[in-house]
């Protein structure tokens, strides 16, 4: 698979072994409606899902995957924390769409408190959990402004180094 470097949209479901139509029926529609003009790629994981507009490939190696947000002019993904921190270390505008029980997108609902908590801090852009705010949030993403992130990691480092100062 090539590696698209201009204009390019990149989607990532995660590796759930779990459907994830619901979120690929919404960028399909976008796509037909010239909501999305740029190139996309989906990695799908276990989604059974195939498009004529897209590009879906089932898995990527991490080294793939990170080049992927890399190169992207902005994510979609699920709630996964792996992808949304991946999203965010690289400072890459990630809309977020959350696997739901009661669609049969996973086994519990955790992934709505995970976009929730991400949403409160203003990290990623959320979407609703009927995704019917899918098209307006791709319109207006260049106007959504962020927080910029700082990892726990960051912070703890940032904090040791004034206790030091302080000696």
């Amino acid at each position: 698979m090539d590696l698209y470097t201009e204009n390019m949209i990149f989607v990532t479901l995660g590796n759930q072994n779990f459907q994830f139509n619901r979120l690929l029926e919404k960028l399909e529609a976008s796509i037909r409606d010239n909501i999305i003009n740029e190139q996309v790629v989906a990695q799908i994981g276990e989604t059974n899902f195939k498009s004529d507009l897209f590009e879906t490939v089932n898995f990527l190696g991490k080294e793939d995957f990170d080049n992927y947000i890399t190169e992207s002019s902005f994510v979609i993904s699920h709630a996964g924390t792996g992808s949304i921190i991946s999203c965010l270390k690289k400072r890459k505008k990630i809309i977020v769409a959350a696997r739901q029980s009661s669609f049969g997108e996973h086994i519990d609902d955790h992934q709505i408190e995970i976009l929730n908590a991400f949403v409160e801090k203003k990290l990623i852009i959320g979407l609703n959990n009927d995704l019917s705010d899918f098209q307006d949030k791709i319109n207006k993403i260049e106007e959504i402004k962020l927080e910029t992130f700082k990892s726990n990691n960051q912070i703890f480092n940032e904090k040791l180094i004034s206790i030091i100062d302080g000696f």
